[in-house]
């Protein structure tokens, strides 16, 4: 078995947290009211956007049809 140094491995979790938490939207703050079509139709686009962003600067790596991968 691999020996790991935990310090270094927790350091490089925490770095890559926050390389993910710039891209995913946080899960905290919910909407208690329902979007306008139009707010919610402009948000889709700009999650697309992120996510095309993301995947051009090979931050995302598609493995499948439904998984994917951090690279950071």
């Amino acid at each position: 078995m691999k020996e790991v140094e935990f310090e270094q491995y927790y350091a490089g979790l925490l770095g890559k947290k926050r390389r993910l938490d710039k891209i995913l939207p946080p899960s905290g703050r919910r909407r208690r009211l329902p979007r306008a079509p139009e707010e919610a139709f402009i948000l889709a686009l700009l999650d697309v956007r992120r996510w095309e962003y993301a995947l051009a600067r090979e931050e995302i790596e598609v493995l499948g049809p439904r998984e994917f991968k951090f690279t950071g």
